[in-house]
């Protein structure tokens, strides 16, 4: 109920309304998908595609790891928020960056990839 709370006064309704369905699959427990999978970089970046398209509404197969979060996904802060959380929960693993936080740092798809893939080989 917080979250939802906090979402209302983030954006408005329009934000619930433009958001309910990825927030929607979000909110249960999609990450335990992923265990006994044996996580591949192919897996892993297609994982990571696959919620930056479900976030903006893009088709999977458009993106690219090249495609940049903000320029070309057109992604505000609280999208890549949600983007990062989406990927903890994806892979569960806590990403962790002391210098920045990750939505800040994060340029492109393959800065979240590496990301991943660093978090889940320590």
């Amino acid at each position: 109920w917080r979250f939802w709370t906090a979402c209302f006064h983030f954006r408005g309704w329009n934000f619930l309304w433009r958001n309910a369905d990825f927030l929607w699959r979000n909110a249960g427990d999609e990450a335990f998908e992923t265990q006994g999978e044996t996580m591949t970089a192919a897996i892993i970046e297609t994982k990571t595609i696959e919620h930056a398209a479900r976030l903006t509404g893009n088709a999977p197969e458009s993106l690219s790891p090249a495609v940049r979060l903000v320029e070309d996904l057109g992604m505000d802060s609280l999208q890549r928020l949600e983007f990062v959380i989406a990927l903890e929960r994806e892979f569960q693993i806590d990403i962790d960056d002391d210098s920045n936080p990750p939505w800040e740092s994060w340029r492109t798809i393959a800065d979240a990839v590496a990301a991943v893939n660093k978090e889940m080989n320590e």
